[in-house]
């Protein structure tokens, strides 16, 4: 530190400039090194002090004001006292020059606001600095001015920390330069606030609490200051304007203020004796200011002070007056008040001092001399009387004050005898009562104002007091006194008048005072807002600058580290894997695991390699008992540390692996992170919630990408794992409000890609902001519906209407309800439900046309057994749970032990299971191992389990392709792959032949039924009681409120109940579902990538459905073989006044566009209507010859959604784009090494993507953009050793398959560019076709090697599952020029010119269409909203192509 010290004084001293400066200061505030800080800051200090540096390092200091980004960040106190002493000199030495960020700053509103809000206890030499740094001193070091007014009151209020001593030194020097300065006094007077201002000083103070002897003093001397400072702003107020109310308006207020502020916080002094010390301050202002006017006169302008005085000062001291706040009470307490008038002297409020100074006031205002205004008169009166009917001696002398009033009028004479003749009720009166009676007697009694009744005692007789209780008694006396009641009746409307206009006055001046207060707090948190843009806003980006370079370079090292060894890993796996360039030694070994990427149906039906596995072969010896288990020593229950799981290091190289692909696209954002123009919207913390662990970190949400950095203990706990993502704002698809815990504080993000994110945040309002911030951010692709609530969100829809119509599968229904009630993959506890469907499992094959192999789809599993419907009815009537509540079934139909218990064989869910128990497998017994036998144990009552989405998508789940020893039943049964029914021959049989159960017209008639009691209104109330659904009240989200629950003990019992129990779904339905329509001629279409597919359309005919009833039509367009045919996936929307286009490319490389449209114009029979464009001279060809190896075909040719022809093969490695409405060339693009031999589209995609492959044996992902063609390469994909003949990709699956003409057949993602699967269909072999289903079945169509020795290999059909299993293959008498698959079929076309539809999981052909001429190419119109196929396009060798299109087809336009 010695030696980095002295090079940055010798740095400074020599000829520095200001970006030098700041860098030196933004360097040391983000290094966070206080000590290291201070040393700096102290040297600068010491520099600005010295007369050969102060005026050159002051003017770059105060130009700059890097200081405050030191004063902002930092949490040192002695940091922050030697920068404020740094901004003092610089003040001192620059504080006339006006400009700069320091001038601006200081002399700034926002500044003073942010001192404000500082709420900690600074210390004293902190608060003082700050004062010194906004006032000018004399040469008496005596503060004589404030020069920045704002700031200094802003470090009053910071005295609430601060001691009383402290406090009185400060507000001694304070008072002092306000009687210097009158200004300060006019200024403060017109602060916001300044009430409670100098009320924080009157507030007790912890620090004094140590030395309570001197804390009393200067607590005494402090009230004192304060209040003297108080008085003098009041009084300043009141002479500032005398106008009409001005003095009970400024007592008004100061009295709300004072009253509103005592309910928040606690005073050193009672509330009483500051208002009577403000009383006083006030009539002794008025006292000496009466005194300083020699010829001053009842009629002076004062006059209206001194009655504005009397009259607060007579409500604050008489205790019987009904001052009340609202007007209801006012009407009814004032009309009970009109008719008597009560005196009565609050004891508490009053003190002889403060009616002895308002004696004074009232002689040396003359007051006492000649007749004086009425209303005063009246005040004084009353006071008095009231003092002279007190029970305090004391008080009875001021009341003989009365005395003295020689100008009384009748109604005050009136009231004044009356009054005091009440008080005639005992001969014990004080003496100077008898006193005032006597005189009030003579004076008044005789005049005929009054008339006063004859025969009165002798007033200076020594028995008058006796005499005259006794005389008090006659009717006379009462006559009297009733005489007096006439007239008193006058005065007490007067006095009724203006009590009722002053506790007017005093509601009014409270509703002012919030009014006022809340205008503070709103000017204030303007000003903070003003503080965080122009000044904190600014700072920090600078050390957000500063700690991003920094950053850099940490992390530099780690990545060039990390990416060494992720490119190193990559590498050595490339090379010694299956196709790399040293197979032949032992490649790496590894197992499957499951895998996110999720079709459009939300099924997850692919498996990904999992290099780091664990066989478990301990924890199946724990289970076995030759290993001890492992302690559990954790307080939460163990399925909550099973869902709270976090990686083990043994993932790291396969983390690596995995991301090897994703620096190279997190290149672009963090470049994007860069851009100038990306600015920060919202941050908050929150977790990312996954299915194995729970990853704390920030979310930041910029106007154009979200970012999730996860904290450092999360990165640590798991290393090499990139816990951080990245998404575009344009990606996001759909926003879910989640619950999480049964707390609604979580959101779920559903990108484009089929990825999904599930953040939960710690409250629902910071949930709301976050979601209301990605909403206003108007991001064109996110449906705004998806944020409703889901009963709404469910209506809003429309999915019901389309189930009930048959536009969606019942598979896609079912997974779109659990989506919208919170069921999420992320959250084993909120995992997915489906319904069992059948109850046949013995029989050797399923006939559905049989209602009796379906289960009752009205009763929860739990009574699919009718002989348990009695007994479970009686345990529900007869016992009921203390803790639980009452319930039909102890457990519940979905949770995360039952997610663990299916999927146990695939990875995370066995680590999860076995951490579940202990570190060992499940016994054997109890484990999933036989689908019959799950049934049996359900319908025998011992379990209540659904079903899960794997059950009708993903087969391998079935197997145990990871070879775990699961053990061996005590029935002797090894527990391997799961038992299959009878029926299912294979794991893929039964996954086929179960989806069409579900998708049968039994389920279809009778699933709402089910979905009643899962989403419905039987899942609660008394509907579910006849249903006998009811389960543990603390599985209804309604029955839990953990927000609400302070015992933190109480609340983690709760939750862990709640993840053993589980949670039921949200309810979507109030009333009964409807049902299903029945079966129609038209095949039910799939959703599309969300829960929103817009509104209902009318049905259109799909053309495959009945292949065998399709029409055939032809037409001419061309002179030569059509080797290639399509639309546009994305056609005008102006559908019936713009035509659509047909684009034909002949084997001649010459393309043709026909006008087309699906449907008939009126003038045909068939619907269609095609007008082909033989027109030589608009038929633009392809340009420069093909390579002459090459036969041309449908794979060199491709169609963009955004109108686009592309065409490959060329002589010079390039692959060219078309524009078709430019007809022209726009672009020709060259990357790979060597010809390229096929490309394909994305048919279905959300991603317009391109994939190429080439003969330098390599395949490379483009992606479009909105108009341009592609230009650089998204993924370049290796593994080949022959020329690559066919290609075919699906972003939805994120699959990219190709084959070669070596006969091997690679299976890539898109994403990270992987290779996932090699498949090898025969040897000696080439192959010509690849084509992958939506529901990931990947066909291969393969022929013998172009060469005598292979002869003999016939052309075959391969059926693969998407996880690499052969499913099926087949020999073919005809070889195939084309194939295409879609639902349940594969399309293939004949050099022979037959068409063929053959089933898609036994390779049958079931249909065969005879046409005119060999086929050359093949195509499907689809509907451009429901994505149905309408038409089949055949392309032939005579340059013609035929229409197919089924017999029911719509005549008319959509």
């Amino acid at each position: 530190r010695r030696s980095l010290m002295s090079i940055i004084r010798q740095y400074i001293c020599h000829d520095i400039s200001t970006d030098e400066v700041d860098a030196i200061l933004g360097f040391l505030s983000a290094m966070n090194d206080p000590t290291l800080l201070d040393d700096v800051l102290r040297h600068l200090l010491c520099l600005l002090t010295t007369p050969n540096y102060q005026n050159m390092l002051s003017a770059l200091l105060w130009e700059r004001g890097v200081v405050f980004l030191v004063l902002i960040q930092t949490q040192d106190f002695d940091v922050r006292l030697t920068t404020l002493r740094i901004l003092t000199q610089l003040n001192l030495k620059q504080g006339g020059v006006e400009g700069g960020v320091v001038y601006s700053t200081l002399h700034s509103g926002a500044f003073a606001a942010a001192m404000c809000q500082n709420e900690q206890c600074l210390p004293s030499s902190i608060i003082l600095a700050l004062l010194d740094l906004c006032i000018v001193k004399n040469n008496d070091n005596q503060t004589c001015h404030i020069s920045n007014f704002d700031v200094y009151l802003a470090t009053l209020r910071l005295l609430r920390t601060a001691s009383m001593s402290i406090r009185h030194t400060i507000c001694q020097n304070f008072i002092s330069c306000l009687h210097l300065n009158s200004s300060h006094v006019a200024k403060l007077a017109e602060s916001k606030g300044w009430e409670r201002l100098l009320l924080w000083l009157l507030t007790p103070c912890i620090s004094d609490l140590e030395n309570p002897t001197e804390a009393e003093s200067a607590t005494s001397e402090t009230y004192d200051v304060v209040m003297k400072t108080i008085g003098c702003i009041l009084w300043h107020c009141i002479i500032r304007e005398q106008s009409e109310g001005k003095t009970r308006q400024v007592c008004g207020q100061f009295m709300a203020a004072l009253d509103l502020f005592v309910t928040e916080q606690k005073l050193i002094v009672p509330v009483t004796l500051i208002k009577q010390r403000i009383f006083l301050l006030l009539m002794n202002a008025v006292t000496l200011e009466c005194l300083s006017v020699p010829s001053w006169s009842p009629e002076n302008m004062l006059s209206t002070v001194v009655l504005q005085l009397s009259q607060l000062l007579e409500a604050f001291i008489i205790s019987s007056y009904p001052l009340f706040d609202t007007k209801e009470d006012l009407e009814v307490i004032f009309q009970k008040f009109s008719h008597d008038v009560i005196l009565e002297l609050n004891k508490d409020h009053c003190s002889k001092q403060l009616l002895e100074q308002y004696w004074e006031m009232l002689k040396a205002a003359h007051m006492l001399e000649g007749p004086i205004q009425p209303a005063l008169m009246q005040s004084v009166l009353r006071m008095f009387l009231a003092s002279a009917c007190s029970d305090d001696a004391e008080y009875c002398q001021y009341g003989c004050k009365l005395q003295e009033l020689q100008f009384l009028e009748a109604p005050d004479a009136a009231f004044v005898l009356r009054y005091i003749a009440t008080q005639f009720s005992s001969d014990q009166l004080p003496t100077a009562r008898v006193t005032l009676i006597q005189h009030l007697l003579q004076c008044y009694g005789k005049k005929e104002l009054v008339h006063m009744p004859l025969c009165l005692p002798d007033l200076t007789s020594d028995t008058f007091v006796t005499k005259l209780v006794e005389y008090s008694k006659r009717k006379e006396w009462f006559a009297w006194l009733s005489e007096l009641q006439a007239k008193q009746m006058q005065y007490s409307e007067v006095v009724y008048k203006w009590l009722k206009d002053l506790s007017n006055h005093t509601r009014q001046c409270k509703e002012d005072c919030e009014i006022a207060n809340k205008k503070r707090k709103d000017t204030v948190f303007a000003d903070l807002d003003n503080y965080q843009i122009t000044v904190s806003h600014q700072f920090y980006s600078q050390r957000e600058s500063e700690l991003s370079r920094q950053k850099t370079l940490d992390n530099q090292y780690r990545h060039e580290l990390s990416a060494v060894l992720q490119r190193w890993s990559c590498t050595r796996r490339f090379l010694t894997g299956e196709c790399g360039a040293w197979k032949n030694r032992d490649p790496d070994l590894y197992l499957w695991k499951m895998d996110r990427t999720e079709n459009f149906s939300r099924m997850r039906l692919k498996l990904a390699r999992n290099y780091n596995y664990n066989k478990h072969t301990d924890a199946s010896q724990r289970r076995s008992g030759e290993t001890p288990l492992l302690a559990n020593t954790a307080d939460t229950s163990l399925l909550a540390m099973a869902t709270a799981t976090k990686s083990s290091s043994e993932e790291e190289e396969e983390h690596l692996f995995d991301q090897i692909q994703k620096l190279a696209r997190d290149e672009p954002a963090v470049a994007q992170e860069k851009d100038k123009k990306e600015k920060l919207v919202k941050r908050e913390t929150c977790q990312l919630v996954t299915v194995v662990e729970v990853i704390s970190g920030t979310l930041d949400i910029t106007n154009k990408c979200i970012y999730f950095v996860s904290d450092p203990q999360d990165k640590d706990a798991i290393p090499w794992y990139p816990t951080d993502f990245t998404i575009g704002l344009d990606l996001i698809r759909e926003l879910h409000l989640r619950r999480y815990k049964t707390r609604r504080t979580a959101l779920e993000m559903f990108l484009l890609d089929q990825t999904n994110y599930f953040l939960n945040f710690s409250t629902k309002k910071i949930l709301n902001k976050v979601c209301n911030c990605i909403v206003s951010l108007n991001n064109p692709n996110l449906n705004i519906f998806s944020t409703q609530e889901p009963a709404k969100l469910m209506q809003s829809s429309g999915l019901t209407q389309k189930w009930v119509k048959r536009e969606i599968t019942n598979l896609d229904y079912i997974m779109q309800l659990n989506t919208i009630s919170g069921r999420t993959y992320n959250d084993l506890n909120q995992y997915p439900i489906f319904p069992w469907i059948l109850r046949d499992y013995s029989s050797d094959t399923l006939d559905l046309s049989k209602p009796e192999v379906f289960r009752d789809l009205s009763k929860p599993m739990g009574i699919q057994n009718p002989d348990l419907e009695e007994k479970i009815k009686t345990k529900y009537e007869e016992f009921e749970d203390p803790v639980m509540g009452k319930f039909h079934y102890g457990t519940h139909y979905s949770n995360a032990t039952t997610v663990m218990h299916y999927l146990v064989r695939l990875e995370p869910f066995t680590s999860l299971q076995i951490k579940l128990q202990c570190g060992m497998f499940d016994h054997p017994d109890r484990q999933f191992f036989s689908i019959p036998n799950a049934w049996r144990i359900t319908y025998l009552g011992s379990d209540v389990k659904e079903l899960i989405p794997e059950f009708f998508c993903l087969p391998d789940f079935l197997r145990n392709i990871n070879g775990y020893d699961l053990g061996v039943t005590q029935s002797k049964i090894v527990v391997g792959d799961v038992i299959l029914p009878k029926w299912a021959s294979s794991p893929e049989d039964f996954i086929r032949q179960h989806r069409e159960a579900l998708e049968s017209e039994f389920v279809s008639a009778h699933l709402n039924e089910w979905i009643d009691l899962i989403f419905g209104y039987k899942q609660t109330g008394p509907e579910a009681e006849k249903a006998m659904n009811v389960f543990n009240k603390y599985s209804y989200q309604e029955n839990v409120d953990l927000h609400n629950i302070e015992d933190e003990k109480i609340r983690r019992k709760l939750e862990c109940l709640i993840n053993n129990f589980g949670q039921t779904p949200t309810r979507l339905f109030s009333e009964k579902h409807p049902t299903r329509l029945q079966q129609s001629p038209v095949r039910p279409i799939k959703t599309g990538t969300g829960v929103f597919g817009g509104k209902s359309q009318a049905l259109r005919p799909t053309a495959i459905w009945r292949p065998e009833d399709l029409c055939t039509s032809y037409a001419e367009v061309a002179a030569a073989p059509v080797v290639f045919l399509g639309t546009p996936s994305r056609q005008t929307k102006a559908l019936l006044t713009s035509n659509e286009t047909l684009v034909t490319v002949t084997a001649l490389g010459v393309a043709n566009v026909h006008v087309w449209l699906p449907y008939s114009n009126g003038k045909q029979s068939h619907p269609f209507t095609l007008q082909p464009d033989l027109n030589p001279s608009k038929c633009p060809c392809l340009g420069g010859p093909f390579d002459k190896d090459l036969h041309i075909s449908s794979h060199l040719f491709a169609l963009s959604s955004n109108k686009l022809l592309l065409s490959a093969g060329h002589w010079d490695n390039s692959f060219r784009t078309y524009s078709l409405e430019k007809n022209k060339m726009v672009a020709r693009t060259t990357h790979h090494t060597a010809v390229v031999t096929c490309m394909a589209v994305d048919r279905l995609g959300t991603e317009d993507l391109l994939i190429t492959g080439s003969k330098d044996t390599t395949c490379v992902i483009w992606k479009f953009s909105k108009h341009d063609p592609p230009s650089r390469p998204q993924q370049t994909l290796y593994g080949h050793d022959a020329e690559v003949l066919c290609v075919d990709i699906s972003s939805e699956l994120d699959l990219a398959i190709s084959g070669a003409k070596n006969g091997t057949c690679l299976v890539h993602t898109i994403r990270s560019g992987q290779l996932v699967h090699k498949l090898r269909p025969k040897k000696s072999c080439e192959i010509r076709h690849v084509a992958v289903s939506s529901t990931g079945v990947m066909v291969v169509y393969s022929v013998g090697l172009q060469s005598t020795a292979a002869a003999a290999v016939v052309p075959c059909l391969h059926l693969y599952s998407i996880n690499g299993r052969l499913l099926e293959e087949k020999s073919l008498n005809v070889p195939l020029s084309t194939i295409v698959v879609e639902d349940k079929w594969i399309i293939t076309g004949s050099e022979k010119g037959f068409l063929s539809f053959v089933d898609l999981f036994s390779l049958n052909r079931q249909v065969q269409l005879s046409l005119t001429a060999p086929i050359c190419s093949f195509f499907m119109v689809r509907d451009h909203q429901s994505k149905v196929c309408t038409h089949l396009l055949v392309g032939l060798k005579d340059g013609k192509i035929a229409i197919l299109y089924p017999k029911d087809s719509i005549q008319a336009p959509p």
